[in-house]
């Protein structure tokens, strides 16, 4: 893993592209309802500080991941059992990917195959690419990143003729309160998720570097993700988008123009599976590094087939229909999602830089 390096410019494709991942489909913070965009901003916001503690924890412990500085701050006992709930975590938050890619494509695509088909053709390119290791997977972003952003403009612009600004109007009528939760949402879906990154991140060329990287991976995903969900708002409506369980899918459905521009559709498809695809990978790859971290392993490449077998099965054995599934993100994972990514993100700053400090005093006494 020390071996592997990535540009800034390729971190950055990684974090904008995780970003965007799979709320091309599923759109969250709809508490706000019209407002939605006005949450969106609030949480772009209030993102900036978080990822500043992510961007501190890698400046501080330079060239480790979070599990290095999970036992650095925490020792053996403590630091070991931190680790694996977040290999916990990153497991069952792939899980959830995969079978979101299995959901989407039975609902949309093909009711009549079996999920698990999809399932398995995305669990095999997954496991070349998390062999070939994160260089080939930033490079892979690097390369996508301008065709989804391009693609996405494109699609926007043909629904300009379906947008209706009185669908957003009037701005704050239900009050500050519902913002406030939607922005909470948001935050939690995309936002927050790329302390994913702080598993998986290489040493990059200079400390400055994990700022460019997250900021304007932030900056970029976050245009994107307001773009995607204003569209949404505009175009269908706050009812019907909330009525909906892949709503910008159905919005872009609206797009025909005589018989020369039909389905869409299917470039958000696409966008979707790049997107989507990426997410998947960052989080098995932080599953791998985190299981060979507990196991005192070298290399976390051998264990890769075994662990995405045994997330296919997961993803197939959890939930018993739809329904349940899209209920359990919205109602349960959610919280889950705050406390790793918000929560015990922060706490992990708190110890590491009282760490740190007294690191520097022991030091100065000593000389």
């Amino acid at each position: 893993m020390d071996k592997e390096v990535i540009s800034d410019k390729q971190g950055v494709s990684l974090v904008a592209m995780f970003i965007i991942g799979t709320y091309t489909i599923l759109v969250s913070g709809l508490q706000a309802k019209k407002d939605l965009w006005l949450a969106d901003i609030l949480a772009i916001i209030i993102a900036v500080p978080l990822l500043w503690t992510f961007i501190r924890l890698h400046q501080k412990f330079y060239g480790k991941n979070l599990f290095d500085i999970l036992e650095i701050c925490f020792g053996k006992v403590i630091g070991k059992f931190m680790i694996i709930l977040y290999v916990l975590f990153s497991f069952i938050f792939g899980s959830l990917l995969l079978r979101e890619f299995g959901e989407f494509y039975v609902i949309v695509a093909a009711p009549e195959t079996p999920m698990i088909v999809p399932m398995v053709f995305i669990s095999f390119l997954s496991i070349w690419i998390l062999k070939e290791g994160i260089e080939v997977m930033a490079r892979w972003g690097e390369f996508f990143l301008p065709i989804l952003i391009v693609l996405l403009v494109f699609i926007i612009f043909l629904l300009l003729g379906d947008m209706d600004i009185k669908n957003i109007l009037p701005i704050l009528y239900d009050g500050p309160k519902p913002v406030l939760q939607g922005a909470l949402d948001s935050l939690t879906h995309p936002f927050s998720q790329t302390m994913v990154f702080t598993m998986i991140l290489p040493k990059l060329k200079r400390k400055s570097s994990y700022k460019k990287v997250y900021f304007l991976g932030l900056i970029i995903g976050g245009v994107i993700v307001f773009a995607i969900s204003t569209t949404n708002i505009l175009v269908s409506g706050v009812t019907m988008v909330s009525r909906m369980y892949f709503p910008t899918y159905i919005t872009v459905t609206r797009v025909n123009i005589g018989d020369f521009l039909k389905s869409v559709e299917i470039l958000v498809a696409f966008i979707y599976l790049l997107g989507g695809f990426i997410k998947l990978n960052v989080c098995m790859l932080a599953t791998c590094i985190g299981t060979s971290k507990i196991f005192n392993c070298n290399d976390y490449r051998f264990i890769v087939t075994p662990i995405l077998f045994m997330l296919v099965n997961l993803s197939c054995l959890m939930f018993n229909s739809s329904i349940e599934f899209f209920d359990w993100i919205f109602n349960v994972w959610i919280y889950v999602a705050r406390l790793f990514q918000i929560v015990l993100p922060v706490i992990i700053f708190i110890v590491a830089s009282l760490k740190v400090r007294n690191t520097r005093a022991e030091n100065c006494c000593e000389e």
